[in-house]
């Protein structure tokens, strides 16, 4: 099991903050956007789930830099920054190890038309591990079983929130069972 990071003597941990690229095409080129598709990694894990290609912002960098080092590290592809789509910050456990990630996201466009034609795109990440990154519809991934993550996510890519929190009361501030303006 991995060791987390021991809490300081004002209970700080690491939260990591991410930036994550959507990179969109629409097979037959005349395609609505309901049915375009997006690129996705997968991964198998504690569980099989499903991500938009991103990583880390390292100190000083800029989310939308960090997006498109990500990719053209991870990918050999180059990309460029567009809208922000949102924010979502996700709590998880990942090898029975929690995790705090804050990710910033944005719409990301490939400088060469050719990735668009693959059906698939090989991702390298730092330590040397190997994954694929396939285009899906939107409505597709929210549909099946493997999860999207973060969570939410898919409603920012939607559209449908510019912000995505992690649930429960510890998370939130908010009291048990009261939402924000109840009770």
């Amino acid at each position: 099991m991995t060791e987390t990071k021991p809490e300081d003597d004002y209970g700080w941990r690491e939260v990591r903050p991410v930036a994550l690229g959507v990179p969109w095409r629409a097979p037959d080129g005349d395609t609505p956007p309901g049915e375009r598709e997006l690129l996705v990694e997968a991964y198998d894990l504690d569980e099989r789930f499903v991500r938009p290609l991103g990583g880390r912002i390292e100190f000083g960098e800029g989310s939308a830099a960090a997006v498109e080092r990500e990719f053209r590290e991870e990918t050999g592809y180059e990309v460029r920054a567009g809208e922000r789509l949102g924010v979502a910050e996700n709590v998880f456990e990942l090898d029975d190890d929690p995790h705090h990630e804050v990710a910033v996201v944005y719409a990301v466009c490939f400088t060469d038309e050719s990735a668009y034609g693959r059906e698939t795109i090989p991702v390298v990440e730092t330590g040397g591990s190997e994954r694929t990154a396939e285009w899906h519809r939107l409505e597709a991934l929210r549909e099946r079983p493997t999860p999207l993550y973060p969570d939410g996510v898919g409603a920012l890519i939607a559209g449908e929130t510019d912000h995505v929190l992690p649930s429960g009361p510890e998370l939130t501030g908010e009291e048990e069972g009261k939402g924000k303006g109840k009770g």
